[in-house]
Protein backbone atom coordinates (compact mmCIF):
# COMPACT_ATOMS: atom_id res chain seq x y z
CA UNK A 1 0.00 0.00 0.00
CA UNK A 2 2.79 2.15 0.86
CA UNK A 3 4.55 1.72 -2.66
CA UNK A 4 1.36 2.79 -4.29
CA UNK A 5 1.12 6.32 -1.89
CA UNK A 6 4.54 6.66 -2.93
CA UNK A 7 3.98 6.08 -6.58
CA UNK A 8 0.47 8.55 -6.96
CA UNK A 9 3.07 11.13 -5.12
CA UNK A 10 5.63 10.93 -7.58
CA UNK A 11 3.32 11.21 -10.08
CA UNK A 12 1.67 14.25 -8.83
CA UNK A 13 5.17 15.82 -8.28
CA UNK A 14 5.91 15.05 -12.47
CA UNK A 15 2.59 16.09 -13.41
CA UNK A 16 1.34 18.98 -11.14
CA UNK A 17 4.69 21.24 -11.54
CA UNK A 18 5.38 21.36 -15.15
CA UNK A 19 7.87 24.94 -13.99
CA UNK A 20 10.25 23.07 -11.78
CA UNK A 21 12.42 20.11 -12.67
CA UNK A 22 11.11 17.73 -9.46
CA UNK A 23 13.91 16.19 -7.61
CA UNK A 24 15.28 15.94 -4.10
CA UNK A 25 18.07 17.94 -5.32
CA UNK A 26 15.74 20.35 -7.22
CA UNK A 27 13.70 21.35 -4.23
CA UNK A 28 16.31 21.48 -1.85
CA UNK A 29 16.98 24.63 -0.29
CA UNK A 30 19.77 26.26 0.49
CA UNK A 31 20.63 27.44 4.39
CA UNK A 32 19.40 30.61 4.33
CA UNK A 33 16.12 29.47 2.22
CA UNK A 34 15.50 26.93 4.62
CA UNK A 35 16.04 29.09 7.68
CA UNK A 36 12.94 31.20 5.87
CA UNK A 37 11.03 28.58 4.78
CA UNK A 38 10.69 26.85 8.51
CA UNK A 39 6.82 25.75 8.00
CA UNK A 40 4.65 26.03 11.32
CA UNK A 41 1.39 27.80 11.80
CA UNK A 42 0.69 30.70 14.32
CA UNK A 43 -1.22 33.66 15.33
CA UNK A 44 0.41 36.40 13.28
CA UNK A 45 -2.79 36.65 12.21
CA UNK A 46 -5.12 36.29 14.44
CA UNK A 47 -8.43 35.60 11.66
CA UNK A 48 -7.87 33.60 8.72
CA UNK A 49 -10.78 33.98 6.06
CA UNK A 50 -11.39 31.00 3.51
CA UNK A 51 -13.99 29.56 1.39
CA UNK A 52 -14.49 25.97 1.36
CA UNK A 53 -16.05 24.31 -1.81
CA UNK A 54 -17.23 20.53 -1.77
CA UNK A 55 -18.99 18.81 -4.56
CA UNK A 56 -19.98 15.13 -5.05
CA UNK A 57 -21.24 13.26 -7.81
CA UNK A 58 -23.58 9.89 -7.02
CA UNK A 59 -24.31 8.69 -10.62
CA UNK A 60 -26.62 10.51 -13.43
CA UNK A 61 -28.31 13.71 -12.25
CA UNK A 62 -27.57 12.98 -8.47
CA UNK A 63 -24.80 15.45 -7.22
CA UNK A 64 -23.74 17.58 -4.33
CA UNK A 65 -22.21 21.26 -3.90
CA UNK A 66 -21.61 22.87 -1.01
CA UNK A 67 -19.53 25.66 -0.22
CA UNK A 68 -18.79 27.85 2.96
CA UNK A 69 -17.56 30.60 4.20
CA UNK A 70 -15.03 29.83 6.92
CA UNK A 71 -13.77 32.04 9.44
CA UNK A 72 -10.63 30.23 12.11
CA UNK A 73 -10.09 32.59 15.22
CA UNK A 74 -6.22 31.67 16.41
CA UNK A 75 -4.79 31.86 19.70
CA UNK A 76 -1.58 31.21 20.83
CA UNK A 77 -1.95 29.51 24.27
CA UNK A 78 1.97 28.13 25.24
CA UNK A 79 4.53 27.44 23.18
CA UNK A 80 4.34 25.80 20.09
CA UNK A 81 0.78 25.14 21.14
CA UNK A 82 -2.54 27.18 19.05
CA UNK A 83 -5.74 27.40 19.83
CA UNK A 84 -8.08 27.44 16.82
CA UNK A 85 -11.84 28.05 16.63
CA UNK A 86 -13.88 27.74 13.35
CA UNK A 87 -17.07 29.13 12.02
CA UNK A 88 -18.51 28.68 9.27
CA UNK A 89 -21.50 29.77 7.10
CA UNK A 90 -22.92 27.12 5.01
CA UNK A 91 -24.86 27.35 1.14
CA UNK A 92 -26.11 24.32 -0.53
CA UNK A 93 -26.94 23.35 -3.45
CA UNK A 94 -27.96 19.66 -4.22
CA UNK A 95 -29.94 17.93 -6.97
CA UNK A 96 -31.47 14.08 -6.39
CA UNK A 97 -30.09 12.08 -3.35
CA UNK A 98 -27.41 9.69 -2.64
CA UNK A 99 -28.95 6.71 -3.93
CA UNK A 100 -27.86 3.76 -1.23
CA UNK A 101 -24.59 5.65 -0.52
CA UNK A 102 -25.17 6.69 3.06
CA UNK A 103 -21.54 8.61 4.04
CA UNK A 104 -23.00 11.95 5.12
CA UNK A 105 -21.69 15.35 6.46
CA UNK A 106 -22.01 16.78 9.52
CA UNK A 107 -22.20 20.76 9.40
CA UNK A 108 -22.64 23.31 12.21
CA UNK A 109 -22.15 26.65 11.91
CA UNK A 110 -19.43 26.65 14.79
CA UNK A 111 -17.05 24.43 16.44
CA UNK A 112 -15.54 23.74 20.28
CA UNK A 113 -11.79 25.06 20.39
CA UNK A 114 -9.38 22.82 19.10
CA UNK A 115 -5.61 22.56 20.07
CA UNK A 116 -3.07 21.79 17.42
CA UNK A 117 0.66 22.15 17.97
CA UNK A 118 2.77 24.73 15.69
CA UNK A 119 2.99 22.07 13.03
CA UNK A 120 -1.13 20.84 12.99
CA UNK A 121 -0.29 17.85 14.96
CA UNK A 122 -4.04 17.70 16.92
CA UNK A 123 -3.65 17.63 20.55
CA UNK A 124 -7.38 18.57 21.54
CA UNK A 125 -10.35 18.02 18.70
CA UNK A 126 -14.06 18.65 20.30
CA UNK A 127 -16.98 18.47 18.64
CA UNK A 128 -15.37 18.01 15.15
CA UNK A 129 -17.20 18.76 11.78
CA UNK A 130 -16.80 15.53 9.40
CA UNK A 131 -17.33 16.21 5.72
CA UNK A 132 -18.97 14.01 3.74
CA UNK A 133 -18.60 11.43 6.23
CA UNK A 134 -15.10 11.19 5.51
CA UNK A 135 -12.24 11.76 8.31
CA UNK A 136 -11.81 15.05 7.39
CA UNK A 137 -12.58 17.63 9.96
CA UNK A 138 -13.48 21.37 8.72
CA UNK A 139 -12.06 22.70 12.31
CA UNK A 140 -8.63 21.48 11.40
CA UNK A 141 -8.92 21.82 7.16
CA UNK A 142 -6.93 25.00 7.14
CA UNK A 143 -4.32 23.08 8.95
CA UNK A 144 -2.85 20.06 7.67
CA UNK A 145 0.24 18.54 9.11
CA UNK A 146 3.30 19.81 8.01
CA UNK A 147 6.95 19.26 8.54
CA UNK A 148 10.43 20.57 7.54
CA UNK A 149 11.25 17.28 5.82
CA UNK A 150 10.82 16.94 2.36
CA UNK A 151 8.78 14.03 2.54
CA UNK A 152 6.91 12.42 5.36
CA UNK A 153 3.84 9.64 6.39
CA UNK A 154 0.84 9.95 8.95
CA UNK A 155 -1.01 7.20 9.98
CA UNK A 156 -3.97 6.77 11.89
CA UNK A 157 -6.68 4.11 12.48
CA UNK A 158 -10.12 5.06 11.39
CA UNK A 159 -13.80 2.94 11.76
CA UNK A 160 -16.69 3.19 10.54
CA UNK A 161 -20.05 3.98 12.91
CA UNK A 162 -23.67 4.51 11.96
CA UNK A 163 -26.31 6.91 13.52
CA UNK A 164 -29.56 5.50 13.69
CA UNK A 165 -30.69 9.30 11.88
CA UNK A 166 -32.98 9.69 8.74
CA UNK A 167 -31.04 7.82 5.99
CA UNK A 168 -28.69 5.64 8.76
CA UNK A 169 -25.93 7.65 7.97
CA UNK A 170 -22.29 6.35 8.47
CA UNK A 171 -18.83 7.83 9.43
CA UNK A 172 -15.52 7.31 8.86
CA UNK A 173 -14.39 8.30 12.55
CA UNK A 174 -10.74 8.61 13.13
CA UNK A 175 -9.34 6.65 16.12
CA UNK A 176 -7.76 8.49 18.70
CA UNK A 177 -7.24 10.15 22.51
CA UNK A 178 -7.32 13.54 21.71
CA UNK A 179 -10.94 13.61 19.59
CA UNK A 180 -12.97 14.56 22.41
CA UNK A 181 -17.24 13.73 21.31
CA UNK A 182 -16.05 12.89 18.36
CA UNK A 183 -19.36 12.44 16.57
CA UNK A 184 -22.50 13.81 18.25
CA UNK A 185 -25.58 11.61 17.57
CA UNK A 186 -23.74 8.50 16.13
CA UNK A 187 -23.34 5.17 17.64
CA UNK A 188 -19.50 4.01 18.77
CA UNK A 189 -19.98 1.19 16.41
CA UNK A 190 -20.01 -0.53 12.58
CA UNK A 191 -23.41 -1.12 10.83
CA UNK A 192 -23.27 -4.69 11.96
CA UNK A 193 -22.16 -6.54 15.40
CA UNK A 194 -19.47 -8.81 13.20
CA UNK A 195 -17.19 -5.71 12.17
CA UNK A 196 -17.87 -3.53 15.23
CA UNK A 197 -14.65 -3.76 16.40
CA UNK A 198 -13.07 -3.25 12.89
CA UNK A 199 -10.48 -0.62 12.22
CA UNK A 200 -8.30 0.30 9.35
CA UNK A 201 -5.29 2.39 8.61
CA UNK A 202 -5.48 5.90 6.84
CA UNK A 203 -2.85 6.99 5.56
CA UNK A 204 -1.41 9.87 3.81
CA UNK A 205 1.97 10.58 2.45
CA UNK A 206 2.83 14.44 1.86
CA UNK A 207 6.05 15.65 -0.52
CA UNK A 208 7.56 19.07 -0.84
CA UNK A 209 7.34 19.45 -4.94
CA UNK A 210 8.18 23.10 -5.07
CA UNK A 211 9.75 25.74 -2.50
CA UNK A 212 10.78 29.42 -2.31
CA UNK A 213 11.43 31.81 0.12
CA UNK A 214 7.64 32.82 -0.24
CA UNK A 215 5.54 29.62 -0.89
CA UNK A 216 6.13 25.80 -0.35
CA UNK A 217 3.60 23.61 -2.53
CA UNK A 218 3.14 20.28 -0.65
CA UNK A 219 1.59 17.19 -2.84
CA UNK A 220 -0.34 14.71 -1.06
CA UNK A 221 -1.94 11.17 -1.55
CA UNK A 222 -4.56 9.21 0.52
CA UNK A 223 -5.71 6.08 1.02
CA UNK A 224 -7.80 3.73 3.50
CA UNK A 225 -8.43 0.33 2.99
CA UNK A 226 -11.93 -0.12 4.58
CA UNK A 227 -12.31 -3.83 2.73
CA UNK A 228 -12.92 -5.41 6.94
CA UNK A 229 -15.93 -2.64 7.25
CA UNK A 230 -19.63 -3.59 6.44
CA UNK A 231 -20.53 -1.88 4.20
CA UNK A 232 -16.86 -1.95 2.62
CA UNK A 233 -15.85 1.41 2.38
CA UNK A 234 -12.66 2.20 0.54
CA UNK A 235 -11.11 5.60 -0.58
CA UNK A 236 -8.15 6.99 -2.64
CA UNK A 237 -7.04 10.24 -2.67
CA UNK A 238 -5.08 13.41 -3.92
CA UNK A 239 -4.31 16.91 -2.47
CA UNK A 240 -2.50 20.07 -3.61
CA UNK A 241 -1.13 22.69 -0.90
CA UNK A 242 0.21 25.86 -0.83
CA UNK A 243 1.47 27.14 2.01
CA UNK A 244 2.47 31.02 2.85
CA UNK A 245 5.64 31.21 4.86
CA UNK A 246 5.63 35.01 5.33
CA UNK A 247 1.78 34.38 6.68
CA UNK A 248 2.53 31.07 8.10
CA UNK A 249 -0.60 29.95 6.95
CA UNK A 250 -1.88 27.89 3.81
CA UNK A 251 -2.99 30.21 0.72
CA UNK A 252 -4.83 26.89 -0.25
CA UNK A 253 -5.72 23.18 -0.32
CA UNK A 254 -7.63 21.30 -3.35
CA UNK A 255 -8.07 17.64 -2.65
CA UNK A 256 -10.09 14.96 -4.73
CA UNK A 257 -11.24 11.80 -3.36
CA UNK A 258 -12.77 8.61 -5.07
CA UNK A 259 -14.93 6.73 -2.32
CA UNK A 260 -16.08 2.48 -3.19
CA UNK A 261 -19.10 2.07 -1.37
CA UNK A 262 -19.68 -1.65 -1.36
CA UNK A 263 -22.52 -3.64 -0.34
CA UNK A 264 -23.92 -7.54 -1.32
CA UNK A 265 -24.25 -7.61 -4.85
CA UNK A 266 -24.19 -3.70 -5.31
CA UNK A 267 -21.64 -0.97 -5.41
CA UNK A 268 -21.13 3.05 -5.64
CA UNK A 269 -18.06 4.72 -7.28
CA UNK A 270 -18.31 8.51 -5.71
CA UNK A 271 -15.93 10.96 -6.57
CA UNK A 272 -15.49 14.05 -4.21
CA UNK A 273 -13.48 16.88 -4.66
CA UNK A 274 -12.91 19.74 -1.74
CA UNK A 275 -10.89 22.68 -2.41
CA UNK A 276 -10.06 25.85 0.60
CA UNK A 277 -9.39 29.37 -1.00
CA UNK A 278 -7.78 32.13 0.97
CA UNK A 279 -10.03 35.03 0.70
CA UNK A 280 -9.22 38.32 -0.72
CA UNK A 281 -9.55 41.49 1.09
CA UNK A 282 -13.21 42.58 -0.56
CA UNK A 283 -14.45 39.04 -0.25
CA UNK A 284 -13.46 39.48 3.48
CA UNK A 285 -15.19 43.05 3.57
CA UNK A 286 -18.52 41.77 2.21
CA UNK A 287 -18.39 38.89 4.85
CA UNK A 288 -17.57 41.24 7.86
CA UNK A 289 -20.65 43.55 6.78
CA UNK A 290 -22.82 40.49 6.16
CA UNK A 291 -22.31 39.67 9.52
CA UNK A 292 -22.84 43.19 10.58
CA UNK A 293 -26.05 43.21 8.97
CA UNK A 294 -27.02 39.74 10.56
CA UNK A 295 -26.31 41.33 13.86
CA UNK A 296 -28.32 44.16 13.58
CA UNK A 297 -31.58 42.45 12.03
CA UNK A 298 -30.77 39.93 14.94
CA UNK A 299 -30.96 43.34 17.23
CA UNK A 300 -34.11 44.37 15.41
CA UNK A 301 -35.38 41.01 15.87
CA UNK A 302 -34.70 41.19 19.61
CA UNK A 303 -36.41 44.62 19.97
CA UNK A 304 -39.44 43.67 18.06
CA UNK A 305 -39.62 40.30 20.06
CA UNK A 306 -39.48 42.62 23.52
CA UNK A 307 -41.99 44.98 22.11
CA UNK A 308 -44.46 42.39 21.36
CA UNK A 309 -43.76 41.11 25.11
CA UNK A 310 -44.59 44.50 26.09
CA UNK A 311 -48.17 44.65 24.46
CA UNK A 312 -49.10 41.79 25.85
CA UNK A 313 -51.63 42.23 28.39
CA UNK A 314 -51.83 41.74 32.21
CA UNK A 315 -53.55 38.24 32.73
CA UNK A 316 -56.08 40.05 35.13
CA UNK A 317 -57.13 42.42 32.02
CA UNK A 318 -59.66 39.30 31.08
CA UNK A 319 -61.15 41.48 27.90
CA UNK A 320 -57.76 42.25 26.57
CA UNK A 321 -56.47 38.85 27.04
CA UNK A 322 -59.77 37.32 24.99
CA UNK A 323 -59.11 39.98 22.25
CA UNK A 324 -55.66 38.60 21.61
CA UNK A 325 -56.84 35.27 21.54
CA UNK A 326 -59.05 36.02 19.15
CA UNK A 327 -57.86 38.87 16.93
CA UNK A 328 -54.20 39.68 18.16
CA UNK A 329 -51.45 39.03 16.07
CA UNK A 330 -49.26 36.00 15.09
CA UNK A 331 -45.83 37.39 17.44
CA UNK A 332 -48.54 38.44 20.32
CA UNK A 333 -50.85 35.80 20.12
CA UNK A 334 -47.25 33.72 20.63
CA UNK A 335 -45.77 35.96 23.90
CA UNK A 336 -49.51 35.53 25.56
CA UNK A 337 -49.18 31.62 25.40
CA UNK A 338 -45.25 31.61 26.33
CA UNK A 339 -46.72 33.74 29.10
CA UNK A 340 -49.25 32.01 30.10
CA UNK A 341 -46.68 28.98 30.05
CA UNK A 342 -44.17 30.83 32.43
CA UNK A 343 -46.95 31.61 34.84
CA UNK A 344 -48.43 28.16 34.94
CA UNK A 345 -51.68 29.34 34.88
CA UNK A 346 -54.46 26.88 34.55
CA UNK A 347 -57.70 25.58 35.45
CA UNK A 348 -59.64 27.98 33.13
CA UNK A 349 -61.97 26.12 30.71
CA UNK A 350 -63.29 28.80 29.03
CA UNK A 351 -59.87 30.56 28.18
CA UNK A 352 -58.76 27.30 27.10
CA UNK A 353 -61.89 26.69 24.60
CA UNK A 354 -61.14 30.38 23.30
CA UNK A 355 -57.43 29.25 22.33
CA UNK A 356 -57.91 25.74 20.88
CA UNK A 357 -60.26 27.39 18.38
CA UNK A 358 -57.24 29.11 17.25
CA UNK A 359 -55.36 25.77 17.20
CA UNK A 360 -56.62 24.69 14.12
CA UNK A 361 -57.52 28.29 12.24
CA UNK A 362 -54.20 29.51 12.59
CA UNK A 363 -51.68 28.97 10.23
CA UNK A 364 -48.65 28.00 12.87
CA UNK A 365 -48.79 28.51 16.93
CA UNK A 366 -46.02 28.71 19.39
CA UNK A 367 -44.77 25.33 21.00
CA UNK A 368 -45.99 26.22 24.16
CA UNK A 369 -49.89 26.37 22.90
CA UNK A 370 -50.93 22.92 23.69
CA UNK A 371 -49.00 22.88 26.63
CA UNK A 372 -51.46 25.90 27.63
CA UNK A 373 -54.62 24.35 26.91
CA UNK A 374 -54.19 21.00 28.61
CA UNK A 375 -52.93 22.93 31.75
CA UNK A 376 -55.80 25.38 31.66
CA UNK A 377 -58.37 22.46 31.12
CA UNK A 378 -57.07 18.74 31.55
CA UNK A 379 -59.90 17.50 29.40
CA UNK A 380 -58.60 18.66 26.23
CA UNK A 381 -55.50 16.69 25.79
CA UNK A 382 -57.40 13.58 23.92
CA UNK A 383 -58.33 16.50 21.52
CA UNK A 384 -55.29 18.95 21.45
CA UNK A 385 -53.07 15.93 20.29
CA UNK A 386 -55.20 14.60 17.59
CA UNK A 387 -55.30 18.73 16.49
CA UNK A 388 -51.86 18.17 16.37
CA UNK A 389 -51.93 15.27 14.27
CA UNK A 390 -54.57 16.61 11.98
CA UNK A 391 -53.23 19.99 11.45
CA UNK A 392 -49.85 18.61 9.72
CA UNK A 393 -50.30 18.17 5.74
CA UNK A 394 -47.81 15.77 5.45
CA UNK A 395 -49.66 13.44 8.36
CA UNK A 396 -50.64 9.70 7.92
CA UNK A 397 -51.96 7.47 10.64
CA UNK A 398 -53.95 4.62 10.26
CA UNK A 399 -57.98 3.67 10.89
CA UNK A 400 -57.59 3.98 14.80
CA UNK A 401 -57.66 7.55 14.52
CA UNK A 402 -60.91 7.79 12.71
CA UNK A 403 -64.16 8.35 12.96
CA UNK A 404 -67.56 7.24 11.46
CA UNK A 405 -67.70 6.73 7.74
CA UNK A 406 -68.85 9.76 5.66
CA UNK A 407 -72.68 8.95 3.83
CA UNK A 408 -74.72 11.09 1.57
CA UNK A 409 -77.25 11.52 4.81
CA UNK A 410 -73.66 13.25 6.83
CA UNK A 411 -73.86 16.97 7.47
CA UNK A 412 -70.65 18.63 6.86
CA UNK A 413 -69.21 21.92 7.86
CA UNK A 414 -67.14 24.15 5.36
CA UNK A 415 -63.12 23.51 6.93
CA UNK A 416 -63.90 21.22 8.93
CA UNK A 417 -61.95 17.85 9.63
CA UNK A 418 -61.88 14.86 6.71
CA UNK A 419 -59.79 12.29 6.56
CA UNK A 420 -59.35 11.15 3.37
CA UNK A 421 -57.76 7.53 2.19
CA UNK A 422 -54.54 7.98 1.02
CA UNK A 423 -53.80 4.29 0.32
CA UNK A 424 -55.22 1.40 1.42
CA UNK A 425 -53.93 1.24 4.96
CA UNK A 426 -53.69 5.33 5.87
CA UNK A 427 -55.59 8.35 6.02
CA UNK A 428 -54.68 11.89 5.75
CA UNK A 429 -55.88 15.05 7.02
CA UNK A 430 -58.12 18.08 4.87
CA UNK A 431 -60.33 20.58 4.94
CA UNK A 432 -64.07 20.10 3.82
CA UNK A 433 -64.60 22.47 0.90
CA UNK A 434 -67.99 21.28 -0.92
CA UNK A 435 -69.73 18.04 -2.47
CA UNK A 436 -70.88 17.49 -5.61
CA UNK A 437 -72.20 13.81 -6.21
CA UNK A 438 -70.45 11.28 -4.72
CA UNK A 439 -66.85 13.01 -4.32
CA UNK A 440 -66.16 15.10 -1.82
CA UNK A 441 -63.66 18.51 -2.85
CA UNK A 442 -61.37 19.15 -0.38
CA UNK A 443 -58.85 21.47 0.72
CA UNK A 444 -55.38 20.27 1.42
CA UNK A 445 -53.03 21.89 4.18
CA UNK A 446 -50.21 22.48 1.71
CA UNK A 447 -49.03 26.06 1.66
CA UNK A 448 -50.09 26.82 -0.59
CA UNK A 449 -53.12 24.83 -0.13
CA UNK A 450 -54.99 23.07 -3.28
CA UNK A 451 -58.35 21.62 -3.93
CA UNK A 452 -58.57 17.67 -4.88
CA UNK A 453 -61.50 15.57 -5.43
CA UNK A 454 -62.01 12.41 -3.14
CA UNK A 455 -64.87 9.98 -3.58
CA UNK A 456 -67.16 10.15 -0.64
CA UNK A 457 -66.28 6.40 0.16
CA UNK A 458 -62.90 6.80 1.14
CA UNK A 459 -63.46 9.60 3.41
CA UNK A 460 -63.73 9.12 7.32
CA UNK A 461 -64.70 11.99 10.14
CA UNK A 462 -62.35 12.42 12.37
CA UNK A 463 -62.29 10.34 15.81
CA UNK A 464 -64.85 10.82 17.87
CA UNK A 465 -62.27 12.39 21.01
CA UNK A 466 -62.00 15.27 18.68
CA UNK A 467 -63.75 18.58 18.92
CA UNK A 468 -63.27 19.85 15.43
CA UNK A 469 -62.64 24.11 15.43
CA UNK A 470 -64.55 24.91 12.81
CA UNK A 471 -67.91 22.93 14.21
CA UNK A 472 -67.25 24.99 17.55
CA UNK A 473 -67.13 27.90 16.48
CA UNK A 474 -69.87 27.70 14.16
CA UNK A 475 -72.04 26.53 17.28
CA UNK A 476 -70.75 28.40 20.10
CA UNK A 477 -71.65 31.97 20.79
CA UNK A 478 -68.81 35.00 20.72
CA UNK A 479 -65.83 33.84 23.23
CA UNK A 480 -65.78 37.36 24.67
CA UNK A 481 -69.52 37.37 24.82
CA UNK A 482 -69.46 33.86 26.59
CA UNK A 483 -67.00 35.16 28.85
CA UNK A 484 -69.07 38.33 29.94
Amino acid sequence: MRNILLAIVCLLSIVGTSDAQVTDQAIAPSAETAQAAKRTYSAVESRLFYKLSVEADFGGERKSATSATVVYRIQTTQKNQLEVRCEAIWKSISNGDQGFYRLGSQRMSSSLPTRISSVGEPLEVRNPQWLMGLPVDVGRFAFPQLSDETQWELSEPVTLISSDGYGNPVQLLPVAPHIKRPSSGFRQSSTKSDTSDAVTIARTISKVVDQTEELVRIDEAFELDGTSFSPQVSVIGTGRIEYSVARQSVDSIQRSYIVTWKEPNRQMIVPISMKLERLEKEAILAYEESVRAKEERSKELRARAEAMRKSVPELSDRAAVMAVVTKGEREVFDALMSKLDLEKVSDDPALAKAIYLQLLSRDRVGYSTKAVINRLDPSLEKTVALADKYSKYYSSFDISLTGDAITPESQLTKRQIICYRQRSDSFQPALFYGAVDDVLVLETQDSPPKLIAVKRDSCRFPSADFLDAAIMAKDAPDAEAEDE
